[in-house]
């Protein structure tokens, strides 16, 4: 199943420190991304901060394989990286386009042609529905996100957080 992810998303599932959910993602899915993407991460990682850790343990994961170029970079309302992600979905029919981008959701989700938006929230629940994550492993993965990712007062993250409490 061809995974399609943004920067954020990325980070974001990056971000716990026992970095299962990362890996998980690129073993249990085929991730790709645009060069865009790439140098978005590469920026992130030259800073000294949880989101530079998180930005480089995803740049270990990348391989050539998984960066692609789409054939039409088109003029959106979003960052270069969101756009090109974007572009990237539709053009190769992913089958999940991967965005935290709260903010701008409804636009990216307006973008995709037949890509399934999902959070990184969904994420970590599709990964516990397919049985290769516990619900104790998302609820830390998603209490450290909350932390980290400034995601305290986002009631949509606290509905999922909530869904892996005891």
């Amino acid at each position: 199943m061809v995974v399609v992810a943004d920067t954020s998303a990325l980070v974001s599932l990056a971000i716990a420190s026992n970095e299962r959910p990362i890996r998980l993602l690129f073993t249990e899915y085929d991730v790709q991304v645009p060069p865009a993407v790439v140098e978005e991460l590469e920026e992130i990682a030259a800073h000294d901060d949880v989101h530079a850790e998180a930005a480089t343990r995803v740049l270990g994961h990348l391989a050539e394989e998984h960066i692609r170029q789409p054939s039409e970079q088109p003029e959106y309302p979003l960052d270069e990286g969101e756009t090109a992600a974007i572009a990237l979905a539709n053009e190769v029919n992913a089958e999940i386009f991967l965005c935290d981008e709260y903010g701008e959701l409804s636009t990216v989700h307006a973008l995709l042609s037949g890509s399934r938006l999902l959070t990184t929230p969904k994420m970590i629940e599709a990964l516990v529905l397919r049985d290769v994550l516990s619900a104790e492993d998302a609820r830390v993965a998603l209490s450290e996100m909350v932390d980290e990712r400034s995601w305290r007062n986002n009631s949509y993250v606290r509905q999922f957080l909530a869904r892996f409490q005891d």
